[in-house]
């Protein structure tokens, strides 16, 4: 998958230095009432994503503002896994949806027929947002979802 790719509202592009402060904003925003989060761990955690071409900034386009994070990794030659996390501020807009329908069409090309695990920061149902895009549950125990596409 390309290291950078758009969408009509959103550009996915690789983590950069001035993204730490959003990327801290966003896991303080997410993080469970009464976690307090490690500076350290997440300054080092936030290098790795940098460093890795399987996590991408979720930026908007109209103020260049990164709002969330995707995680695309290969599993084999036709399963990927994806994962997400939208500041809180963003969720319900439609951001996420078109983050994954973006990840999947740039992943077409690769041969993608299978999404293996979708996970997002909270406990909702973001399989429905690969449901939308045609994709077709087979499997949803131990928060691992699988679909395929005919």
């Amino acid at each position: 998958m390309k290291k950078q790719f758009d969408t009509p509202q959103l550009i996915l592009r690789g983590f950069e230095d001035l993204d730490l402060h959003a990327f801290y904003s966003m896991l303080d925003d997410n993080k469970k009432d009464g976690e307090v989060l490690d500076f350290n761990e997440v300054y080092k955690d936030f290098k790795a994503k940098e460093k890795s071409s399987n996590y991408y900034a979720i930026v908007l386009k109209k103020s260049m503002k990164v709002i969330g994070g995707l995680f695309v990794k290969k599993v084999n030659s036709t399963d990927y896994e994806i994962g997400y996390l939208i500041n809180n501020s963003y969720k319900n807009i439609g951001y996420a949806t078109e983050a994954l329908r973006g990840a999947v069409e740039e992943l077409k090309p690769d041969g993608a027929k299978n999404i293996v695990a979708l996970e997002s920061s909270k406990s909702v149902k973001p399989f429905k947002l690969l449901e939308n895009e045609g994709f077709l549950s087979f499997n949803d125990l131990y928060k691992v979802m699988c679909f395929f596409k005919d």
